[in-house]
């Protein structure tokens, strides 16, 4: 079981939805969101508590993006990057977007919205596991 899944999404309707797919799923003990790119680093960096295993994040938000997290991400101490997955959870199903998430390097996988049970427990199981 995962001590902490953190969502970074400016949508509150999409946050509600997810929480609710995470921890009906039983795989987590805490969801905890951040509304924005500054918020969610700032939960990252915020002190001594376990930091989220899992990471979902969205690219389409108000002044910062996505991508502005994953270069701030970057910046974070390796310790602490590489105890974490990233997987970007979008909307946008450009090809351009999946690419570019691709060679950020960090990103480990991608889904469309929204996301379901059976995808994951199929994430957790799959990509957790190799950590």
């Amino acid at each position: 079981m995962l001590q902490e899944i953190l969502l970074v999404d400016d949508s509150d309707s999409d946050n509600y939805y997810h929480r609710r797919v995470i921890m009906k799923s039983g795989l987590c003990e805490t969801v905890t969101v951040a509304t924005s790119v500054d918020e969610g680093i700032a939960h990252l960096q915020g002190g001594p508590l376990p930091s989220p295993s899992l990471i979902f994040l969205d690219i389409n938000m108000p002044g910062k993006d996505g991508w502005d997290f994953l270069t701030e991400f970057r910046q974070l101490p390796t310790a602490l990057r590489d105890s974490m997955v990233v997987v970007m959870l979008s909307s946008s199903t450009h090809d351009v977007d999946q690419a570019k998430a691709r060679d950020f390097g960090i990103v480990c996988d991608y889904l469309i919205k929204p996301l379901s049970l059976e995808t994951l427990t199929k994430l957790i199981e799959a990509k957790l596991s190799e950590k």
